[in-house]
């Protein structure tokens, strides 16, 4: 759920948006994941429908680090593609927060929280 505020660009007439899904999942095992979701979002013109679509993913974690995903789309209104593929790779890493002073011992700098990041890069395909 979600929502974008589009602004006013000169000479246009466009809306702001607000978008939600709402899906299950499956666990299919330990490091594979299918998914299904229902998706609408507000289109921009008023005189356009809504895009609403029937969006389907495959997840598969690779290792700790590295994840592949994979998805499907069907179009459900005039506003969405008939059809779209989508896919991407997700990567985590961590930062550890180590302190410059000499006064604590190695094992009290590893009970310390990390911080965790990652990098997550999807291409979207849509006939």
């Amino acid at each position: 759920m979600g929502y974008t505020f589009i602004g006013d660009p000169s000479g246009l007439e466009l809306r702001d948006q607000w978008y939600y899904d709402v899906g299950l999942g499956y666990y299919l095992t330990e490091d594979i994941l299918i998914s299904g979701y229902y998706e609408e979002w507000r289109s921009l013109v008023e005189e356009e429908s809504n895009p609403r679509d029937l969006f389907f993913t495959l997840n598969y974690r690779f290792s700790s680090q590295i994840e592949f995903t994979a998805g499907m789309l069907f179009g459900l209104s005039d506003g969405a593609p008939d059809y779209g593929l989508s896919g991407g790779v997700r990567l985590k890493f961590q930062a550890i927060n180590r302190p410059s002073c000499r006064c604590r011992s190695e094992a009290a700098w590893r009970r310390e929280p990390v911080i965790s990041m990652a990098l997550q890069e999807k291409f979207h395909f849509g006939i």
